[in-house]
């Protein structure tokens, strides 16, 4: 994702908006939710004040994961994105 952030807002914040649209989207899977999901991480991951690499290693792989087009709660599909994409894992 190539989007730049123009950061004003806190890393919690991220977090918890976070916490709230994966929460909705169990009750009511819809891709709008999905792409904020997405967009959130990708916030996370470049947010400055997120030090901890693992951290951002894991809002990437989220990114990923969330990205993948397949109906994540059949259970061929959630594990069909789990399967890394042509990427080294770090």
């Amino acid at each position: 994702m190539s989007k730049t952030y123009e950061i004003d807002y806190d890393a919690n914040t991220v977090i918890e908006t976070l916490l709230f649209l994966v929460s909705r989207y169990q009750k009511n899977p819809e891709s709008r939710v999905r792409l904020a999901i997405v967009e959130h991480m990708a916030m996370l991951e470049h947010h400055p004040s997120v030090t901890s690499d693992s951290l951002r290693n894991t809002a990437k792989r989220l990114q990923e994961f969330w990205s993948c087009d397949c109906d994540l709660k059949k259970r061929e599909d959630f594990h069909q994105c789990l399967r890394p994409k042509d990427s080294v894992l770090h």
